[in-house]
């Protein structure tokens, strides 16, 4: 799992975990590991109520992709056409779960406050945008779309990390070969 750094280029952090642990999960941990004066910015296969709740926790900015199909929330607000809105939204008892087994103690059923970001591609497909920036005139919607477009620089990261240093053709699975 990378944590990288968009403005500087520059991957900030590694973390190895074997193939048997979710990519997520290890995510999950790094929240209250990482600096709180910075955005975290996640692809939609991060998108999750346990995220929100973390990062309120830890007092961090977080930004997150969601599918288009997330929720029902997030269906009625891509058909409204509105560029945001705030919605709450309640954890769920998987987010839960994987909360207790990190030794955490969450409320079932706690109310999240989040704000949903309109985000029309230029190929005409439209995306949703969740985060817990409210300020309005600070993080006004289009600087979080630009934002967001930042976090393409990863890839950028591991293209050169495959390609340029031939990272993918070596494989191991024990500690020594790691």
């Amino acid at each position: 799992l990378f944590t990288f750094d968009v403005l500087n280029k520059l991957i900030y952090r590694v973390d190895m975990h074997d193939q048997n642990q979710s990519e997520v999960r290890v995510a999950y941990r790094n929240v209250e590991q990482l600096p709180q004066k910075a955005i975290y910015i996640y692809d939609r296969a991060y998108a999750s109520n346990a995220l929100p709740f973390l990062h309120r926790r830890h007092g961090s900015f977080y930004l997150i992709r969601l599918k288009n199909k997330q929720s029902s929330a997030v269906t009625d607000f891509l058909q409204s056409k509105q560029k945001e809105r705030v919605i709450t939204i309640t954890l769920q008892e998987r987010a839960v779960r994987t909360l207790r087994d990190m030794g955490l103690k969450p409320q079932s059923k706690a109310q999240i406050k989040v704000r949903l970001i309109r985000v029309d591609l230029p190929n005409g497909q439209v995306t949703v945008l969740m985060t817990n920036m409210f300020n309005r005139k600070r993080f006004h919607y289009r600087r979080m779309c630009e934002l967001y477009t930042k976090r393409w620089g990863v890839e950028t990261a591991f293209f050169v990390l495959k390609s340029f240093l031939q990272l993918a053709v070596v494989s191991a699975y024990t500690q020594p070969g790691v």
